[in-house]
């Protein structure tokens, strides 16, 4: 149940301080469940919490960092999910920002970046055409 995992997800962020190295994966942890959440009631406040998580489990985590490229995908698909709902302009741009960051990572696998280069391309192509080129550019420039 949705429910019960966000609630546990939450306690167990509660028992760590601040800078404790598992903070930033249950961050992630809690904001995927928080998304999945989002996705079956569409509820803003989830919506809300969910992007608050990501950006604080992001501004922990050091660009080196192996899951950084993993986190930033996640957050960037939640965003795009948030502008077919919203239609709020500052989650696409966002999304594709994030796409970006995540299709250039070095630390991701050639997949994973390819993943992250043909999803920036998809969704910015109808709504941000420059972007959407970019994207495409990028993924050949991994091929």
């Amino acid at each position: 149940d949705l429910d019960e995992c966000i609630t546990l997800r939450r306690e167990a962020l509660l028992l760590d301080n601040k800078h404790h190295p598992d903070r930033t994966p249950k961050l992630n942890d809690l904001a995927i469940v928080l998304s999945q959440r989002f996705e079956a009631t569409r509820d803003v406040q989830d919506l809300s919490e969910c992007i608050l998580t990501y950006e604080e489990a992001l501004a922990l985590t050091p660009e080196s960092h192996a899951d950084r490229c993993g986190w930033q995908g996640n957050y960037a698909r939640t965003l795009h999910s948030a502008f077919m709902h919203t239609q709020d302009i500052q989650h696409l741009d966002k999304s594709l920002e994030l796409f970006e960051s995540a299709a250039s990572c070095v630390t991701g696998s050639l997949f994973f970046r390819l993943e992250m280069a043909n999803e920036w391309a998809r969704y910015g192509r109808t709504y941000v055409p420059l972007s959407a080129m970019r994207g495409y550019r990028r993924g050949i420039e991994l091929l």
